[in-house]
């Protein structure tokens, strides 16, 4: 027995818009996954890059650059920014990769520009100091145009502002190189494995991030934390809040800019002088000490610093010297460093006194008016013989 089924109509008129839908959308599917294969923003480089050339006075190269749209933005492969010939005829910066990750609406509706996300993978900076101390970056957006670029008509239209920012920024693997080829050159220095995600990076907001890196040649791990802001262009934010730890070291620094001088406090439960001060480049030219050092002035000046530092420190090791309850304030004036007041309880004793530094010389020279009160001598003795020669 043969049975005959109807087929509803409505029932086919939608299966029919079914596979059409869903055919359309996997067409644009398809479409978004190879569009930024097919739009490739390399061929546009002699348009865009000579503004930005112009704008930092260096010669810029980006080996690819491609629309990207899941998501939306623009993403960039060996980006490369050369130095002033001046200083070295190598790179100043170069990334491996750059994404940037536009909000879509803001630029639709209103044509704006505005960084969602902005992410840095290999990101590698070299410092230069030349013989007569000027470094490489003292350069950067000055000048009367960019240096010549091969096969780069000239520039036309507005100049492009150094610096990116946006809602977030992470930069993975970066490298810091630190080179003084000065008279009295420090040698070098590294910052590896550094990581930053850094959140509001933008004028008018406050910043929060979190970094870590890794100091060479001493092998030191570094972690800071905190929040800067609100990020203004004169650099000189109101509230600043750093969280640092430096292998068993530990800082929080609270602060800010109060017109044009820098008012900080910092706090910490434990501090390793020797430690850190291992960390700071050594001098090319050895331990050999100038023939005339110059004598430093007395430790007494009523112009207020640039730089001011309140400290309030549970315990400070210095040549093998613990110090307790170390409170007092600092302060960075334009050539020299000054301890306005110092108290500290040592060896059953107390600590008083303030000091002066010539941060202008390389010896670093240095006046002291230093009390010491109930310290016990058969303690203090021995530390003070076992310290070396010339320090």
């Amino acid at each position: 027995i043969m049975t005959k089924r109807t087929i509803n109509p409505g029932v086919a008129m939608r299966k029919r818009w079914a596979i059409w839908l869903g055919a359309g959308l996997l067409a644009v599917l398809i479409l978004l996954l190879v569009l930024p294969f097919l739009v490739d923003l390399s061929a546009y480089k002699d348009r865009f890059l000579p503004p930005v050339e112009e704008a930092l006075n260096r010669r810029v190269d980006i080996e690819k650059i491609r629309l990207s749209l899941l998501p939306f933005g623009v993403r960039a492969k060996g980006i490369t920014i050369f130095d002033d010939p001046g200083f070295s005829i190598g790179p100043f910066l170069t990334v491996e990769s750059a994404v940037a990750h536009l909000k879509f609406f803001p630029l639709l509706l209103h044509r704006k520009v505005e960084v969602a996300e902005f992410d840095l993978r290999r990101p590698e900076l070299i410092l230069i100091k030349n013989r007569n101390g000027v470094m490489n970056y003292s350069t950067l957006g000055k000048g009367k145009g960019a240096p010549e670029r091969i096969s780069s008509p000239p520039s036309s239209g507005t100049s492009l502002p150094p610096g990116v920012g946006g809602d977030l920024v992470t930069i993975e693997d970066g490298k810091v190189t630190w080179i003084d080829r000065s008279v009295d050159g420090a040698g070098s220095w590294k910052l590896e494995r550094l990581r930053l995600k850094a959140k509001d990076l933008q004028l008018g907001k406050t910043v929060a991030f979190q970094s870590s890196m890794r100091f060479e040649p001493a092998g030191k791990e570094i972690e800071i934390n905190g929040e800067i802001g609100p990020l203004e262009p004169g650099l000189r934010p109101e509230r600043i809040h750093l969280l640092a730890n430096v292998a068993e070291n530990d800082l929080d620094l609270s602060g800010g800019y109060l017109g044009d001088r820098l008012q900080m406090k910092a706090v910490s439960k434990s501090l390793n002088l020797d430690e850190l001060i291992a960390l700071l480049p050594v001098s090319a030219s050895g331990s050999k000490k100038p023939s005339h050092p110059p004598k430093p002035s007395s430790p007494s000046s009523s112009k207020a610093a640039r730089i001011s530092l309140d400290f309030d420190l549970s315990r400070v090791t210095a040549r093998g010297i613990e110090l307790r309850q170390v409170v007092g304030r600092i302060g960075l004036h334009r050539k020299f460093f000054s301890i306005e007041r110092l108290s500290a309880s040592l060896l059953g004793g107390g600590l008083d006194g303030k000091a002066e530094i010539d941060i202008s010389s390389s010896s670093y020279p240095f006046s002291a008016d230093l009390f010491l009160k109930g310290i016990l001598l058969e303690q203090l003795v021995p530390k003070l013989i076992a310290v070396p020669s010339g320090i």
